[in-house]
């Protein structure tokens, strides 16, 4: 574990001096292992962790290891406070589960329970878009990192945070839905960039984009900006009918408005219907279309830029995309991002 006592912990989540580090010893141990291995990866993890259990003072890690430790506690509390609050609402003993409450500390209600948490997974999501971004600015300091599954997986899409993805798209949780749609946003890339940019262009970007992104030209740079803004769009209109279908202990499920919350601003909030969502697909169907389109016009007026792309005979791509659309114009079910 990356804390060994409770006034560690209470530097980076927002709980009282009284819980005893014990308790919630179990419950870091997961986080570590759910949200900052799969950054760090294994081998970095391990580093880190084996240092920091081999030492009494944390000056003498290295200035590398307590910047990597301090950034990855900025997680773990945040994530900490979002899963560890259910669990103190009630205690589990021979005589049964019982709810903690005396005269003098009465329990919060639901949905303060709710909010609480729901700010906590936020800003718990906006500290590992920050790991990722540190370890990204500095790569030298961490070449474990660098060869590991962790980066690759960082850095094969064009668009590789939540920030850069809002920036384009805006959504009210751009870091929960930027991961939930990154699945189908690997799609995009290959079945409707590569084939528009062609297969050549689209190689030498990714790789230069891989290797030294502080090296694309202005042209390029101008270029990706096109690309960018159609691959958000088109993640979009493909992920949405996948956003609410959940596969889990009770089969296959949909959001429901009934039962939705009793935070207020979420009651407030109702299902989007069949025809707001097949008009949301359409548009960013049309809007990242539009997008490519204006890529590839701008290749074709800078040809002497981009010596890599591969004049086709005839690209169709109005034709692809209406097809790889089609299916999507007809939807059941309601939902929508968070």
């Amino acid at each position: 574990m990356l804390f060994k006592k409770i006034e560690e912990v209470l530097e980076f989540a927002e709980m009282t001096p009284g819980v005893n580090f014990s308790s919630i010893h179990g419950t870091i141990r997961n986080i570590e292992q759910w949200h900052i291995v799969p950054i760090l990866d294994k081998i970095l993890y391990a580093s880190l962790h084996n240092a920091y259990q081999l030492i009494t003072l944390e000056t003498s890690l290295t200035s590398a290891e307590q910047e990597l430790l301090f950034m990855c506690r900025n997680v773990i509390g945040s994530y900490l406070c979002y899963y560890y609050a259910p669990k103190v609402e009630v205690s589990l003993s021979d005589g049964g589960v019982r709810r903690l409450e005396t005269d003098k500390a009465k329990s919060a209600y639901q949905y303060q329970v709710k909010n609480f948490r729901d700010q906590h997974l936020r800003e718990a999501e906006q500290h590992c878009e920050s790991l990722y971004s540190f370890l990204d600015e500095n790569q030298s300091s961490y070449p474990d990192w660098v060869t590991s599954k962790s980066f690759s997986s960082y850095r094969k899409l064009f668009i590789k945070s939540a920030t850069e993805f809002n920036e384009i798209y805006t959504t009210a949780s751009p870091f929960r839905n930027f991961f939930a749609m990154r699945f189908k946003m690997v799609d995009v890339e290959i079945q409707m960039i590569k084939p528009a940019i062609t297969a050549l262009l689209f190689g030498f970007l990714k790789n230069k984009d891989w290797n030294s992104p502080e090296s694309f030209t202005e042209a390029e740079t101008e270029l990706l900006s096109y690309l960018k803004k159609a691959i958000a769009y088109y993640t979009v209109a493909y992920a949405l009918p996948y956003l609410a279908v959940r596969f889990d202990e009770h089969g296959i499920t949909i959001t429901s408005e009934q039962g939705r919350s009793t935070n207020d601003n979420m009651s407030k909030i109702g299902d989007a219907g069949d025809v707001k969502i097949s008009n949301l697909i359409k548009k960013c169907t049309e809007d990242g279309r539009q997008w490519l389109k204006t890529a590839t016009d701008y290749i074709n007026a800078n040809l002497d830029e981009f010596p890599a792309f591969e004049v086709p005979t005839v690209v169709e791509v109005e034709n692809k995309l209406e097809d790889a659309n089609s299916s999507n114009n007809e939807l059941d079910g309601s939902f929508g991002l968070v």
